[in-house]
């Protein structure tokens, strides 16, 4: 992911973490997200106290040219959490260099679609199952898909795809996939027969505030 920032016509360098933070916030905008969900969200499996959330905020606003006591984009919910109260739009961009964008007032990859042929499959946050069994979140009607053939992973912004055990397997980009592995704006997966595209819509943080 490219950490970087817009701000009137000016590009700032972002920690990962913190550009994480931002498309976590932004694709929950108006609602309030507690400092535990941001943890899991962003710090998922790592171990860290929550400071940490306060500080990656504090980094966010000073990026942003925001301000805690009269926020524009980020506004402290006291003993609640954090949410993003200016408004926010998504687009799908034309062209991402190396794959994936990650620009912020130019967008920051946080939701993901996928494409197969002519229909489009929203990706929550989450865990999304694809596979043959009626009871899998993306149905792939082939006799060669497994049941439960792949999962996506969509958390803090980003996608990670991984084999469930396939028989025919699952591959990205004509690579077989072996361990999880991070998806990127037009990525290609294919799941035995079944060919899906990836997009990732971007986010353009308004400069007035909804508040």
């Amino acid at each position: 992911m490219s950490c970087r920032l817009s701000r009137e016509g000016t590009e700032i360098s972002l920690e990962p973490k913190v550009m994480e933070l931002l498309a976590f916030l932004a694709a929950r905008e108006g609602r309030v997200a507690a400092k535990a969900e941001i943890l899991e969200g962003v710090w998922a499996g790592r171990f860290v106290v929550e400071t940490v959330v306060t500080r990656a905020v504090c980094m966010l606003r000073k990026a942003l040219g925001d301000s805690a006591r009269r926020p524009s984009y980020v506004e402290t919910i006291p003993r609640r959490g954090y949410r993003v109260v200016a408004p926010v739009r998504w687009h799908e961009p034309e062209e991402a260099e190396g794959g994936q964008l990650a620009t912020v007032g130019g967008g920051a990859d946080a939701r993901w679609t996928l494409w197969t042929g002519a229909e489009q499959v929203g990706l929550r946050d989450g865990e999304t199952i694809l596979g043959r069994d009626d009871g899998v979140d993306v149905v792939l009607d082939a006799a060669d898909v497994s049941r439960r053939h792949a999962r996506i992973t969509v958390a803090g912004g980003r996608a990670v795809l991984e084999d469930l055990g396939s028989r025919n397997g699952t591959f990205l980009n004509g690579t077989r996939l072996s361990k999880p592995v991070p998806l990127r704006h037009l990525d290609v997966i294919q799941a035995a027969s079944e060919r899906l595209t990836v997009h990732a819509r971007t986010l353009n943080v308004e400069t007035e505030s909804s508040a």
